[in-house]
């Protein structure tokens, strides 16, 4: 738990805080710098380092994210009724003041990544409004992460890294170490069923009546960021495996087999996901979704062995998680 938290948590944490913080200081440059083009492809590209410091620590859906649903401040999605272009449309043609008062009372949908993916990608965006009002929106939003990014990571910092990594009786969330780890590892779980079933699937239409190709389910498909998002989440559980010490303490417990069964399934994975320079989602829109049928299918033995083989191996037992259904 040490080296989990050390190692990736708060690291993981402090890089996407940054982060938030230059994309705001990105923005603000290209709105002061009569919205040149060279400072707005600066801020498009800050957007996607953000999102991929975002999605390396996606699986950490435990600790201060959960308090207030943090999470959904981040980040809207899935959006199946294009909720994010419908809110951010009405709030860049009203009149009222962009505040950072008014952005707190609107809706959710419009205070994190994928609103500001929307103002910077979407041509769409262009013909709502006004450029000031549009940069108002983006600089207010900007803000907004970066005070959610700082708060996560230093109640991290502060407070939920010692009751990670001190389980006992007296902690009010982790009363035993076994809790700790399932906390932990069902998680990471959690974020590769969600990348099969959702990041994937949805897109694929794998589970849907009439099977039917569409790009437009993708998260970040405006930005053509889906791929790399899937990248970074593959990469957060070999660094669980690798610098969070699962696979040294599976050495250390004799199950070098199971060890070996993971992080070649996880690698397997991994290639199949660099295998192309296309996006996902001009993959997806000239229909080839031979290969990434391919990873979802790839990706059912790497589940089973992280929520029956791992669990077993630790003496732990996983709770159930959001993706478990009703």
């Amino acid at each position: 738990m040490q080296q989990v938290t050390e190692q990736q948590i708060i690291p993981g944490y402090q890089t996407f805080a940054s982060n938030t913080q230059h994309l705001a200081n990105s923005l603000s440059l290209y709105c002061s710098e009569n919205l040149q083009q060279e400072q707005f492809k600066q801020a498009k590209q800050q957007w996607r380092n953000t999102m991929d410091s975002w999605q390396s620590i996606q699986a950490i859906q435990f600790g201060p994210i959960q308090e207030n649903n943090l999470g959904w401040e981040l980040q809207f999605w899935p959006d199946k009724k294009n909720l994010i272009a419908k809110k951010n449309k009405g709030l860049l043609l009203e009149d009222s003041e962009l505040s950072d008062e008014r952005l707190q009372k609107a809706s959710v949908v419009v205070r994190g990544l994928p609103s500001l993916e929307f103002l910077l990608f979407d041509p769409k965006a262009l013909s709502y409004g006004d450029q000031q009002r549009r940069c108002d929106l983006m600089q207010g939003i900007a803000k907004h992460l970066v005070n959610v990014t700082h708060k996560l990571h230093q109640q991290w910092q502060t407070e939920h890294a010692q009751l990670l990594m001190n389980p006992g009786t007296e902690n009010p969330l982790y009363p035993e170490d076994k809790q700790a780890i399932a906390v932990v590892l069902d998680s990471f779980l959690s974020s590769v069923e969600v990348i099969k079933d959702r990041k994937l699937g949805q897109a694929l239409g794998l589970k849907a009546r009439k099977q039917h190709i569409n790009p437009y389910l993708l998260e970040s498909w405006r930005s053509q960021h889906s791929l790399e998002n899937i990248r970074h989440n593959i990469s957060a559980v070999k660094t669980l495996m690798e610098t969070g010490g699962f696979s040294a303490y599976l050495n250390s417990q004799g199950q070098q087999a199971l060890n070996l069964k993971i992080t070649q399934s996880l690698e397997t994975v991994y290639t199949d996901l660099h295998k192309t320079d296309k996006t996902l989602f001009i993959n997806l829109g000239e229909g080839e979704a031979e290969q990434w049928q391919a990873v979802v299918k790839q990706l059912g033995p790497l589940i089973q062995l992280l929520k029956h083989d791992l669990p077993a191996a630790l003496n732990i037992q996983l709770g159930f998680n959001n993706n478990d259904g009703d």
